[in-house]
């Protein structure tokens, strides 16, 4: 099968977490009950003179008891940085110890393309940061924790990594279940409800990338190809993850509104073909199921690919509504695009995608 996973190249930024001093943190790491870091540490010690069951009976106690952290979520005061918004890697050495010059930054601060109108690429040369700003309180990424590496087995190791703290074993998201009972010092506004994403995906994916619930059903969540960039995220530095991606039911619906994932596949690679700004390759298409002329050869054929060819649309003054779309989504979203409920542009993902 052609296309069976979107492949859209991303640029992730990891934000650190930040700490106070390395002696106040191990201060409060003695005298606080809520320290995972101190309690894992305990625990693997005392599980080394245990048997491998009781590693597994310990490992999922602890995944378990770390939902239970007692977190102030209503708190509006500063720790101990005003300024985590700028990211750790914002502080990384631009001259190593041979004197050799080198550019982290142009990972992010670049000569923007529409529809991104940052253009900051002079703070590729200039460290434009406050006085406060100009110090990186980041500290807990020094700390040495040599002996708490070494304090861990690889059988512990290896028994943490392989349960599953996201489903518990009757296949419930455990963190849905506890944000459905919610917790009254988590709910920040009062209204008994989290207002906040819900884990609704259960990560198992079929054969075209889908992802299924416990019943089999379509979650909508699509996992694609990526390239990970810099090199701080290839996986050979420990980073590994998935990257999903969900449009808005309709555009998983034919233009009766019933779910059809050939039209979900196809709204999936139009919105891919945007954003790259390129020809998408798509499995053998019928366009006259559909109504719109995806290889834009100015009839309804088969088509094998999305062809991008943006043009400016037209907006009529009397109807007071975009139109003449060059490019056009399929199913019930076809209909939102003519509507302008939804509208369509390089560069940009439709409203409400995940």
């Amino acid at each position: 099968m052609k296309n069976r996973f979107l492949s859209i190249t991303l640029i992730a930024l990891l934000l650190g977490c930040n700490s106070n001093d390395s002696s106040t943190q191990s201060q409060e790491q003695q005298e606080s009950n809520t320290s995972i870091e101190t309690n894992t540490t305990t625990t693997i010690i005392q599980e080394q003179e245990e048997s491998n069951t009781s590693i597994e009976t310990n490992a999922t106690t602890r995944v378990k008891s770390a939902l239970l952290v007692n977190v102030e979520f209503k708190s509006s005061e500063v720790v101990n940085n005003r300024a985590a918004y700028v990211t750790s890697q914002c502080y990384t050495k631009t001259v190593d110890e041979n004197n050799q010059v080198h550019n982290p930054c142009f990972s992010c601060h670049i000569n923007s393309k529409e529809p991104n109108y940052i253009d900051d690429a002079d703070l590729q040369t200039s460290y434009d940061f406050s006085e406060y700003t100009k110090k990186n309180r980041f500290t807990n990424l020094f700390k040495d924790r040599t002996k708490e590496v070494v304090a861990q087995s690889d059988e512990e190791i290896l028994s943490y990594i392989r349960q599953n703290n996201y489903k518990d074993e009757n296949g419930t998201l455990i963190l849905k279940q506890r944000l459905d009972a919610l917790p009254l010092n988590w709910d920040v506004n009062e209204d008994s409800v989290w207002n906040g994403y819900t884990p609704d995906c259960y990560f198992d994916f079929d054969a075209d990338g889908f992802d299924r619930d416990a019943n089999g059903e379509y979650t909508l969540w699509r996992a694609f190809a990526y390239h990970p960039f810099l090199g701080t995220f290839w996986p050979t530095n420990g980073s590994t993850d998935d990257v999903l991606i969900r449009l808005d039911s309709l555009f998983s619906q034919n233009e009766a509104g019933e779910f059809d994932v050939e039209v979900y596949k196809l709204n999936l690679s139009i919105v891919e073909s945007l954003i790259k700004e390129t020809n998408i390759t798509i499995d053998d298409t019928n366009e006259s199921l559909y109504g719109v002329d995806l290889n834009q050869n100015g009839v309804l054929d088969m088509s094998q690919e999305i062809v991008f060819n943006w043009q400016t649309p037209e907006y009529n003054t009397t109807t007071r509504k975009i139109g003449n779309f060059s490019i056009s989504y399929v199913g019930k979203a076809k209909k939102a695009l003519e509507d302008n409920s939804y509208l369509i542009a390089p560069g940009l993902y439709p409203k409400n995608t995940e």
